[in-house]
């Protein structure tokens, strides 16, 4: 998937999205599709926009790459991981920050 939005698809609100994760149902019939974007909300409602788009184009491109039986619906999902991690980042460094003044009075 990753590959076909970073090869084929030149959609500029597609430019910043990167795949994190992937699941299929067990009888095939979603793929759940997890991205990340940098950017702001904007940005992320544009990329979402894009991807259901595409959807229909990466769907036959990946029912000719796979040759299952079943070529699953895709679902796009926002990724919050990465944001989550940069908001404990912040807070991690914020704590430190506040250490260090304390132990400099």
């Amino acid at each position: 998937m990753g590959e076909l939005l970073a090869r084929n698809i030149h959609d500029p609100r597609l430019e910043w999205v990167t795949i994190t994760d992937a699941q299929v149902t067990p009888d095939l019939a979603i793929a759940r599709i997890y991205y990340s974007i940098i950017g702001d909300a904007d940005k992320l409602q544009q990329a979402q926009e894009g991807l259901e788009r595409a959807k229909g184009y990466l769907r036959r491109e990946l029912a000719t790459r796979l040759r299952l039986r079943v070529v699953p619906q895709l679902e796009f999902h926002h990724d919050e991981a990465l944001a989550q991690g940069r908001r404990i980042d912040d807070l991690l460094d914020k704590i430190h920050r506040e250490d260090a003044g304390d132990a400099n009075p």
